[in-house]
């Protein structure tokens, strides 16, 4: 930096030499530069060193992790595989199971047809032998009703009779 200083009493020659700097404190200026600048790389340096190893120990770590992530996917995609299979087993044994149920009920279904088509004839047959007991019930309560009715008719005419008979039987004996 340029020291500026504004004296009156320096004469003009004396002027264009103000602003310049002597060279033992340019020297100075550039060694303490430098020295800071020689620093400045010697730490950088420690620093790329440093990062180099870290590097080696990144990679390291890496493979590490790729080799785990690996066995990993590997267990991973066996037990998978060993599920698929068992499930695809039990899918198949389970698929020839019905079929030969189908195959079974295929037989037997015309059977089962038949003897539910018998049960419900049966039903139809009981329940049209039931409304005719029914039916045959209300015509013998209606018939019991009238020879009740009829019976108390006899009973009357019998007592009119009685006592007509024993009227004439008195007349008679007399």
């Amino acid at each position: 930096e340029p020291v500026t200083v504004h004296m009156p009493e320096i004469s003009p020659a004396v002027e264009p030499f103000l602003n310049r700097v002597p060279f033992f404190v340019i020297h100075r200026r550039q060694q303490k530069q430098l020295e800071s600048h020689r620093k400045e790389i010697v730490r950088l340096s420690e620093i790329a060193a440093s990062t180099g190893h870290l590097k080696s120990t990144a990679l390291r770590m890496c493979g590490r992790m790729q080799q785990i992530t690996a066995s990993s996917i590997v267990a991973w995609l066996w037990s998978f595989w060993r599920r698929f299979h068992h499930q695809n087993i039990y899918v198949r044994s389970t698929a020839a199971r019905m079929q030969e149920r189908s195959a079974v009920l295929e037989l037997i279904s015309p059977f089962f047809h038949w003897r539910i088509w018998s049960v419900q004839q049966k039903i139809e047959h009981a329940h049209d032998t039931h409304k005719a007991l029914q039916l045959e019930s209300s015509i013998l309560k209606t018939e019991v009703e009238n020879m009740r009715i009829e019976y108390e008719y006899v009973q009357r005419e019998l007592e009119t009779s009685k006592q007509a008979h024993g009227a004439l039987m008195t007349t008679l004996d007399t």
